[in-house]
């Protein structure tokens, strides 16, 4: 089983798990989901989920286009429970955005910082630019990485 941490510690993101949610979802098999959602062999996925390097761009895609709970993916927790909210769509667009100027500045750089840690200044940044209603832009990107990286 592998957590998408490298030390092993990371409580919260599993990578097994989050794959199980996928097949509990969809019905799947994990040769399907690698095909379907990550467009690479079960084998490689496998690998992916041993070596935690799950494409969470392609997941959360996924999982959008799916009408599928990102939180319940990833934690296995519904944040619906026990709330009287209403589930805001995401947008896509910014996210992409984000997500791609956060991967690319990480590529170019070298640079690795723990997966939960990346996944929260995602969503950090991804909010910022929705209540601003800014464009994302790298130079903000890379500011807020700075302080994570």
């Amino acid at each position: 089983m592998g957590s998408l941490v490298k030390n092993k510690m990371n409580k919260y993101i599993n990578s097994d798990k989050i794959i199980s949610r996928v097949q509990e979802k969809t019905g799947w098999t994990r040769t399907q989901i690698a095909a379907k959602i990550f467009d690479i062999s079960k084998n490689n996925l496998g690998n992916r989920i041993r070596e935690d390097r799950l494409d969470f761009y392609k997941l959360l895609n996924w999982a959008v286009n799916n009408n599928v709970n990102k939180e319940w993916l990833i934690t296995g927790e519904d944040p619906t429970i026990g709330k009287d909210k209403e589930l805001v769509p995401l947008d896509i667009e910014v996210l992409t955005k984000v997500i791609t100027g956060v991967e690319d500045y990480l590529r170019e750089g070298d640079i690795e910082i723990e997966p939960d840690k990346k996944g929260r200044l995602i969503s950090v940044l991804y909010e910022r630019f929705i209540k601003t209603g800014e464009e994302p832009d790298q130079k903000t990107i890379v500011s807020y990485l700075k302080l994570v990286a």
